[in-house]
């Protein structure tokens, strides 16, 4: 058995976890995390306040095991939990109910409250990334020459009798705007990626824009996308 090419491996729970497949590895990983979860589960009812309120702490773990959703039912809010996550013995299924039923306002909160700052923060990656400078002007140049191109289209495979458009701008204008924001280039390459097929490219061009819209300069985003690419050409090429 050897342990995972880098550890902790994401891949496996950011555990060193040794086993001589990825496959048993995740199998182990699983059944370490069933085994916790029952004994957090079991530790709810025990660990709960005088009052019977779960904390904050066994919230979070609760909504992370269970994955709860809140739902609108005849008016009331409610909380829709995957039976098959649930426990299965009956005893265990009990307390789980019991637990449930008594915090069940402030798994609701805490979802809400989780939600809500996770749109907060998206609003703000969005503002961030939207006001890259450039970025808007290069957006509008690529349009204009791209209706440009539409209309000479239709020019030529029409009947003859349509003009063809006043041509903008040389191609040279975008490519010199493109030199003149290199952050915002650095980003339309960084979109590019993300929408490849290839599972991986698109990871990296994930991570390039999550760290644009972290703060990152643009020298910091093209080392972040060049060495993402080479860890990638690596992992893809064939042995001799």
């Amino acid at each position: 058995m050897v342990p995972c090419r880098s550890n902790p491996c994401s891949l496996h729970g950011d555990t060193d976890i040794i086993a001589s497949s990825p496959e048993e590895a995740c199998r182990l990983r699983e059944q370490a995390n069933e085994a916790g979860m029952a004994g957090k589960t079991r530790s709810l009812t025990r660990d709960q306040h005088t009052d019977g309120s779960m904390s904050g702490e066994d919230i979070e773990a609760f909504v992370k095991r269970y994955k709860p959703q809140v739902r609108m039912m005849n008016g009331k809010e409610t909380l829709n939990i995957d039976k098959r996550l649930a426990p299965r013995d009956k005893q265990s299924l009990a307390d789980f109910s019991k637990t449930v039923r008594a915090n069940k306002q402030a798994i609701i909160t805490w979802i809400k409250d989780r939600d809500a700052r996770k749109r907060k923060q998206e609003e703000a990656r969005r503002e961030r990334l939207a006001t890259i400078e450039g970025l808007e002007e290069i957006r509008q140049a690529q349009g204009e020459y791209a209706q440009y191109m539409t209309g000479v289209k239709r020019a030529v495979n029409g009947d003859g009798t349509m003009e063809p458009p006043r041509k903008p701008f040389d191609m040279d204008h975008i490519e010199e705007l493109h030199r003149r924001y290199p952050l915002a280039d650095t980003y339309l390459k960084a979109m590019k990626l993300e929408g490849s097929h290839d599972a991986g490219l698109s990871s990296i061009g994930s991570r390039v824009i999550d760290a644009i819209a972290d703060g990152a300069d643009n020298d910091t985003a093209v080392r972040l996308m060049g060495s993402l690419k080479d860890e990638w050409a690596r992992e893809h090429e064939w042995l001799d």
